[in-house]
């Protein structure tokens, strides 16, 4: 069996704790559950210095796509499973724990019931606070109710802002 290569088992290699064999192949190794197994094996080698590069551009590779979790506490929220949302909304806070937008909707949970009747003057707090998914939401909620053209353009305003801010949010992830 080679010992380099693109066809070695990095997995039953780790797992007969042949760690000189995966550090040979390093420079082949991609996938970033190889990866953790290839900087496990530096470590174990006594390499601590590559073994934290390793370890260092896996935390990049998380940390650029830890925003997923963010969305699937958004994605709960919004189907009504509140206990899934805050655990997800959480563990994305571990690693984003300065990210405003998070902590809004954990404090949102808690007041959700607050609020029952949607109004202009809440739709614009929103706006002006950087919550446009939220203004939008009510704006839609007013639109359906009100033929007033000064809402129907605020809504629009608002909307437009919410998808801008959406795409800067998704340049910086590409950015990265």
């Amino acid at each position: 069996m080679p010992t380099k290569g693109l066809f070695m088992d990095i997995k039953k290699a780790f797992d007969e704790s042949r760690f000189l064999d995966i550090a040979d192949a390093a420079d082949e190794i991609k996938r970033v559950e190889d990866r953790l197994m290839l900087g496990i094996s530096l470590h174990k080698l006594g390499k601590a210095k590559d073994a934290l590069e390793v370890f260092r551009n896996i935390y990049e590779h998380i940390d650029s796509l830890i925003r997923a979790v963010f969305y699937m506490g958004i994605i709960h929220k919004d189907l009504g499973d509140m206990d899934l949302a805050t655990d997800y909304i959480r563990c994305y806070l571990a690693f984003r724990p300065d990210d405003d937008e998070a902590k809004d909707v954990l404090s949102s949970e808690s007041t959700s019931g607050l609020i029952s009747e949607p109004s202009l003057e809440l739709a614009r707090l929103y706006t002006k606070q950087g919550h446009f998914k939220e203004a939008v939401d009510i704006y839609a909620k007013l639109s359906a109710t009100s033929d007033d053209p000064e809402v129907k353009k605020e809504a629009i305003k608002t909307q437009n802002m919410h998808i801008i801010r959406t795409l800067e949010g998704w340049l910086e992830v590409l950015n990265r």
